[in-house]
């Protein structure tokens, strides 16, 4: 019986020989170009936000096509924020729905459907 030493077709270099994996998962350029695209969807995200509260105050002033700009760049932005940071999570292999940037999709859709609504009632007021 013989056994994997004997392979007469074995390689004798290893390619992975003497190389570091921990210098090459620590190195700080990494770290940075992971953290960047974090920021990137945390940034989205407020700017979302902003944006649905501001079309908030647009629609109770009455101002009906700017509450609906406003509202949809909102939107775009936070379906922007939640499409990335999936991508993220793919990238890595984790193919759950990251609940936060989800509820900030449904949160901000509702604030500008709210923001609509009320410019529509002052519009019919007037």
């Amino acid at each position: 019986m013989s056994n994997w030493d004997d392979d007469p077709f074995a390689l004798d270099d290893d390619p992975l020989d003497g190389l570091d994996f921990q210098q090459v998962e620590g190195n700080s350029a990494n770290k940075a170009k992971r953290s960047r695209p974090k920021r990137n969807v945390l940034l989205l995200a407020i700017v979302s936000l902003a944006l649905g509260a501001a079309a908030l105050v647009i629609g109770s002033n009455g101002g009906a096509w700017a509450t609906v700009a406003v509202g949809v760049v909102a939107y775009l932005l936070a379906v922007a924020s939640d499409l990335r940071s999936r991508r993220m999570r793919r990238l890595q292999r984790n193919y759950r729905r990251p609940w936060p940037t989800a509820l900030l999709r449904l949160a901000v859709y509702w604030v500008v459907v709210g923001a609509a609504w009320l410019a529509a009632s002052g519009l019919a007021a007037a």
